[in-house]
């Protein structure tokens, strides 16, 4: 009788252990043929071939480090990757697939400079590839090598990929879009190239262009959550709102939108809401506060279409939010922290919700088209916060108070492209005007640097606009007569309340600032040609040419606005 398989390769399987073998694919087979083996008696391994104690040490064979590196990445555990990368390399310190690896962990992780330098490396080296992973004790599954130079080829190509990516978060546009183009000629069309590029145009300010390319990504690879979340930001940045919304979820899918899991009842699972009237509904911001305050402009709406709407909102927002929204229950919480959302000592939850909702969703439902925007304003502060900051404001000089605000967003939301040096502003700065600092991050030793410099006098009052209740600043925003700033939660707040606010915006600014349009005298929106936001009809946006990086026209600009601008605001101030 023979045997149900052929001993050769169950031999082969076995002599060369499982933590010798870095693809999935190779890990599974050794394994499956080391529990096979594990059936078979001393006399039947034998006669497959299998030397005694190769079955333990395969067993007992401890995990190829890079491996468990690998697929650590691949779980989004980037830390731990990173760990045992740097220790390797220690070991092997000019190993060009450890170069290639760590680089691209840190270009996942934002830390553009150290990946550019690994990857650069790599890149140098590429033909050490089949070299060096055999240094770190990584058979090469011969499936994937039936062609080495196509396997080789495509390792190189993903290499010049990530380095594109580290020059485009540089802002190095040029240089990315080489990388990219370089990638993309030595393999066939590849989705993930296809919309790396897309990114670097509608960072330039081409969203009809770069839609095109998504869409050829798409067509690659109809999975591509990636393409699908970029492409709804082109589509975004052109007012086509019923056609963008739908695509924006799939940000949730690609994890760029922060999307979070809450605790709930195993037995009482709640589905996401599509939009049905009548539910009962938890309602949870999973991106930035600007972005919970932008998305919650919907609330009103919402609240009259559901039977129950109890939303997780930023703990800086929870006074603000529920003073805004009375009979609201908001409950506050922490970026990281997870919600039980009431669950009651028997596992069952306190409100018995038949839908969640994550907050930039509800834009699909509510802001589908032009005249879906309504432009209202939603947010007040507290009457003791609003009272508190207009006493402080009534101690200055009879003025206009102008609020200003020039550092924007965090490291991964791409401060850099948001903010502007506070002495760059100065030819807005010497307006006869109090200027009263809005900028939550710490500034104080710029702002006196700038002073000391100048003689202009900017009043930051720390308890309002660094304090951890949005409340406070929202009381001080109230009694601006103006309020100018980059693209930051600050015009989010403002706008919400309706206060005048100039907004100086990147070309590569997101969609949110960027869409073009205007308000006609109905307080209709029109998306096209203008200066406004549509979701804000106080703001004005004064941009950055298409694919600039220069900030001194917007800066002129805006000063020569307010020259046209004060001498009104002047005239109202001393009449009063």
């Amino acid at each position: 009788m023979h045997p149900p398989f052929a001993a050769k390769p169950l031999a082969a399987a076995l002599a060369a252990p499982v933590a010798r073998k870095p693809l999935a694919h190779a890990q599974a087979a050794s394994r499956a043929a080391v529990q096979v083996a594990m059936q078979l008696p001393d006399d039947a391994r034998a006669l497959f071939g299998i030397p005694p104690g190769v079955v333990e040490t395969a067993l007992n064979a401890p995990p190829n480090p890079f491996v468990q590196a690998v697929e650590l990445d691949r779980a989004g555990k980037h830390k731990e990757a990173e760990r045992i990368y740097l220790e390797l390399l220690n070991e092997h310190f000019e190993n060009t697939v450890l170069h290639a690896a760590l680089g691209m962990n840190y270009s996942v992780n934002q830390k553009s400079g150290l990946a550019h330098r690994l990857l650069k490396f790599a890149a140098d080296r590429a033909d050490r590839l089949a070299e060096d992973f055999n240094a770190l004790g990584v058979d090469l599954d011969p499936s994937a090598l039936a062609n080495r130079d196509d396997f080789f080829t495509l390792k190189r190509s993903e290499i010049l990929n990530a380095l594109g990516t580290c020059y485009k978060n540089e802002n190095r546009t040029d240089e990315a879009r080489d990388y990219f183009e370089h990638a993309q000629a030595l393999v066939p069309p590849n989705a993930d190239i296809q919309n790396n590029l897309g990114t670097l145009l509608i960072n330039e300010g081409s969203p009809q262009t770069a839609l095109d390319i998504f869409d050829y990504a798409i067509s690659l690879k109809p999975s591509h959550s990636q393409a699908h979340w970029n492409r709804s930001l082109a589509l975004l940045e052109l007012g086509r709102w019923a056609e963008g919304w739908p695509e924006y979820d799939w940000g949730i899918t690609a994890n760029v939108r922060g999307d979070r899991n809450y605790h709930l009842p195993k037995h009482a699972p709640i589905p996401r809401w599509e939009g049905e009237r009548g539910k009962r509904l938890v309602v949870y911001g999973e991106q930035g506060i600007g972005d919970e305050l932008l998305f919650f402009s919907t609330l009103p709406q919402l609240l009259a279409d559901s039977e129950l709407v109890v939303v997780d909102c930023h703990k800086k927002l929870h006074r603000l939010l529920s003073n805004s929204f009375p009979g609201t229950l908001f409950y506050p919480t922490r970026e990281d922290e997870v919600i039980h959302w009431g669950i009651l000592p028997d596992g069952t939850p306190r409100y018995h919700f038949n839908a969640k909702a994550a907050a930039g969703s509800l834009p699909r439902y509510y802001r589908a088209s032009d005249a879906a925007f309504p432009g209202t304003p939603f947010l007040k502060p507290t009457p003791d916060a609003a009272a508190r900051w207009a006493e402080k404001l009534a101690t200055l000089p009879r003025r206009p108070n102008i609020g200003i605000s020039w550092i924007g967003g965090h490291k991964r939301t791409r401060r850099e492209v948001r903010s502007i040096p506070l002495a760059q502003l100065e030819p807005i700065l010497r307006a006869p005007v109090n200027w009263i600092s809005l900028q939550y991050t710490p500034c104080e030793d710029e702002i006196a640097s700038f002073t000391a410099k100048t003689g202009i006098k900017i009043h930051h009052w720390p308890d309002a606009v660094a304090s951890p209740d949005y409340n406070e600043a929202a009381g001080l925003v109230a009694g601006l007569d103006l309020v100018i700033t980059v693209a930051t939660s600050i015009l989010h707040l403002s706008g919400g309340m309706g206060v005048p606010t100039w907004v100086l915006t990147a070309s590569r600014a997101a969609w949110r600032e960027y869409v073009t349009g205007a308000w006609d005298d109905e307080g209709r929106w029109h998306t096209g040609e203008g200066d406004g936001n549509p979701w804000y009809k106080s703001l004005t946006m004064f941009r950055q040419q298409p694919g600039s990086v220069d900030w001194q026209p917007v800066i002129e600009e805006v000063a020569a606005a307010l020259t046209d601008t004060l001498p009104a605001q002047l005239a109202q101030e001393s009449a009063a």
